[in-house]
């Protein structure tokens, strides 16, 4: 009886661990059920406010870095010019002469934005249409500059051409070349062109780029004076580079400080076109090389003489670099008269 009694008193026993066990056991399941479900709770919050997140930035506008900026705009560029090409030649219906300088047009723009603070050296490996672009601003700007010129006295002339290149409105954003008018964004672009080496300044001596230049740098000397008081020099008195660039970024640019920002790039790209030999020897073929001569002695207004500075400068590189065969031979057809009535008359003395 007793031995049955522990035995009874075993199995319950036995049976009263086992319950408990198995009722931790279940305890511990259910943590761990809790626990999953916290952990999987959490990951679904972090997704949610992953996708609040990125739907806001969906919504608000991530604004791309400046190369990635530039990589967009290159590419919407050379697909207007395979979209121009295409139009020229396989449409059936040719497009006319406004229709394609409106599309060269909408190009400088994303051409001077992307160019404007990249290495000229990369302007050929970034820019494999390059050469076709060139020829297209070319022949745009001569074409514009010759409708401004073309039965007009010289003084209209050369007053229609200025205010064409010249920056318009007060210059803001200017320096993205996303303003500044028409012909001011040609200027520009020729000129970053023209940083490319002696490849695309030769696109644009075939264009005629060089002698229309040239004609409008003599026809410059019949601008009429700007309002405002004019110096010796044929600028402001208090006018310099440093006090123009901060008016341009600032936007408040002047009528005077606008010629003077024209009269600077001018000079400039016209120096580096005369460089080159091609573009000296297509001056003196079309008989343009005699009115940079002619700049230096003839009579030029007080308020103009910044322009007799500029053809100056472009002599003095075109003797350096330009003196091919054919230039001298141009020179010496052209000047030999006058040189020996030189040495004639006013012979040198020791």
């Amino acid at each position: 009886m007793n031995a049955m009694k522990r035995f009874l008193l075993g199995s319950d026993r036995a049976q009263s661990e086992g319950g408990g066990s198995s009722s931790s056991r279940q305890q511990n399941d259910v943590a761990i059920t809790s626990t999953t479900s916290s952990t999987s709770g959490q990951q679904q919050q972090q997704q949610q406010k992953a996708r609040h997140h990125s739907f806001q930035e969906a919504n608000v506008g991530i604004k791309p870095s400046p190369s990635q900026h530039a990589a967009l705009s290159l590419t919407h560029l050379r697909k207007l010019l395979t979209d121009l090409a295409t139009a020229s030649c396989s449409s059936p219906c040719q497009l006319s002469e406004p229709e394609k300088e409106s599309r060269v047009y909408c190009m400088l723009p994303l051409f001077c934005r992307v160019f404007s603070h990249c290495p000229a050296a990369e302007m050929l490996d970034k820019f494999p249409e390059v050469a076709t672009f060139c020829q297209l601003v070319s022949r745009l700007a001569v074409s514009e500059i010759r409708r401004r010129a073309s039965n007009q006295s010289t003084v209209a002339a050369s007053q229609a051409i200025a205010t064409f290149l010249e920056m318009e409105g007060d210059g803001q954003d200017s320096s993205d070349a996303g303003g500044g008018g028409q012909g001011w964004m040609l200027l520009t672009s020729l000129n970053l062109l023209s940083l490319a080496g002696p490849a695309l300044i030769e696109v644009m001596t075939a264009a005629s780029i060089p002698s229309t230049m040239v004609k409008c740098l003599y026809l410059f000397f019949d601008l009429p004076p700007l309002d405002g008081s004019i110096t010796s020099d044929g600028v402001d008195g208090g006018v310099d580079a440093e006090s123009v660039a901060a008016a341009a970024a600032a936007g408040q640019l002047t009528n005077k400080e606008k010629r003077l920002l024209l009269q600077n790039l001018f000079a400039q790209l016209l120096v580096r076109l005369c460089s080159v030999p091609a573009a000296c020897e297509e001056l003196a073929r079309k008989d343009d090389l005699a009115l940079l001569f002619s700049a230096l002695s003839s009579a030029c207004p007080v308020h103009n003489l910044a322009w007799r500075k500029n053809a100056n400068e472009v002599l003095v590189v075109l003797t350096r670099h330009g003196l091919t065969a054919l230039v001298l031979a141009y020179i010496h057809s052209q000047f030999a008269l006058l040189f020996q009535f030189f040495y004639l008359y006013y012979p040198f003395r020791t």
